[in-house]
């Protein structure tokens, strides 16, 4: 039996908050472990990563401070556009004290 999750991708809030938010694992840390460390700092930034096609269509280019926000509350941070995402999700790695 398949029971949908409390959000999914046919969310009503898809309306409201288009691109779907996935996070990763930085190579530079252990969740928040060695991140204090500017070597690794300098080395893995944190960025929020979005598809070239999201970013034109939202006027962003590389290092710009974008704004990630939901109901639940908002981050600020610099703007890595790859290839590498899927058009329409964007990624943000984990274990920062945003």
């Amino acid at each position: 039996i398949y029971t949908p999750g409390f959000e999914s991708y046919q969310d009503p809030l898809n309306k409201q908050y288009p691109l779907q938010l996935t996070g990763f694992h930085y190579k530079s840390r252990v969740h928040s472990t060695y991140g204090n460390v500017d070597v690794l700092k300098a080395a893995c930034r944190q960025e929020m990563w979005i598809n070239p096609l999201d970013a034109q269509k939202r006027g962003i280019h590389n290092g710009d401070k974008v704004r990630i926000f939901n109901d639940r509350g908002e981050v600020h941070i610099e703007a890595k556009v790859t290839p590498r995402m899927m058009p329409g999700v964007v990624a943000l790695g984990e274990g920062a004290w945003y």
